[in-house]
């Protein structure tokens, strides 16, 4: 089953795997709470989800299935390739994650190889983690700009951002290009990777207290 909010993925990977004599796919949805309902009860031998499902992430739905479904397979597919994001993934109960910039193929591999009962995770010596030093981010930020970055990090796309705040989509642009300026970051991909590693130490921390 395939889990992707994107039309074009999900068609995608549909005709992939519908391609191999080892595969069919039984179902697909676009977003957490359908694909967790779904998964319940069709009960898959894999299920293939991306790390962000628009509003929601992947990592959330990877731990609703763990609550009814302890041992199904899980590949994360993302356009990642972080060591920080592939151990999170794997914390979260998943069994592989492939990068969706590699041969598309590496799916198909990594997939067969997770039915193997074998993990499939990216090469950790290809991956970079960022900087752990987070503790004056706060100090630099804004309020508003510490709003958009934790909503950055739980997978929110700019206009579910602006929906969540009720504001415009042009003003969360201009808060995404005010935090890459503050944080000395050059790109909209190193902003989220940057957003889902703060979110996930801001957990961490809270879990610690």
């Amino acid at each position: 089953m395939i889990v992707d909010d994107h039309p074009a993925v999900r068609d995608g990977l549909t005709q992939l795997f519908e391609a191999e004599p080892d595969f069919v796919v039984c179902g697909s949805a676009a977003d957490r709470q359908t694909g967790a309902a779904l998964l319940e009860k069709i009960r898959p031998d894999l299920a293939v989800i991306d790390l962000f499902l628009g509003a929601d992430s992947g990592l959330d739905l990877i731990r609703d299935i763990r609550q009814v479904l302890v041992d199904t397979p899980i590949l994360v597919i993302s356009m990642m390739d972080d060591r920080w994001i592939s151990d999170k993934v794997r914390s979260a109960g998943a069994q592989g994650y492939v990068d969706k910039a590699d041969d598309i193929m590496e799916v198909v591999r990594a997939s067969r190889t997770i039915l193997k009962g074998e993990a499939c995770f990216l090469n950790d010596d290809s991956l970079k983690t960022p900087s752990d030093d987070i503790s004056s981010v706060e100090s630099v930020l804004t309020k508003r700009e510490i709003e958009i970055l934790d909503l950055i990090g739980r997978g929110l796309k700019p206009r579910h951002v602006a929906e969540r705040l009720a504001v415009s989509v042009s003003t969360v642009e201009v808060h995404r290009q005010h935090l890459k300026e503050k944080l000395n970051i050059g790109s909209a991909a190193e902003l989220t990777r940057y957003a889902v590693y703060w979110v996930s130490r801001q957990a961490g921390t809270a879990q610690a207290l």
